[in-house]
């Protein structure tokens, strides 16, 4: 109770916050474990985050965070690389669906994301 945590020496307190911490980081590391299985790796990814957030000791969350963020940024690499390469042939569809492809599989936030939500309205 409140009232118990209030009368509490400090270090037990915060040994208390820590676990609890720990815990609500552990359960959204699970939560984002499911997502990745489930091949969605952005939720997965913002779920390792938030797992993070809440106990940035969390040494698997941090390294299947930083997993999922270079298998996507390769991936948005190659269709980014397509885009150019279509927009430079004057080919403006097929630009296009290589930029959405990197909205599809990216990480809002991320530089690729970030690039192909600004440039995919700008084709014609």
């Amino acid at each position: 109770s409140a009232a118990a945590d209030r009368n509490m020496p400090n270090y037990e307190l915060k040994a208390k916050v820590m676990i609890r911490l720990q815990t609500i980081s552990a359960n959204l590391a699970t939560q984002a474990k499911e997502q990745v299985r489930i091949a969605n790796r952005a939720e997965g990814f913002r779920l390792y985050e938030k797992a993070l957030e809440a106990d940035p000791t969390n040494a698997e969350a941090k390294q299947a965070s930083e997993n999922i963020r270079q298998m996507v940024r390769s991936e948005c690499a190659v269709f980014l690389r397509d885009a150019k390469k279509y927009e430079s042939l004057g080919q403006g569809a097929a630009a296009v669906q290589a930029l959405k492809k990197i909205l599809d599989a990216g990480i809002p936030g991320e530089d690729y994301y970030e690039y192909a939500k600004a440039k995919v309205g700008q084709i014609k």
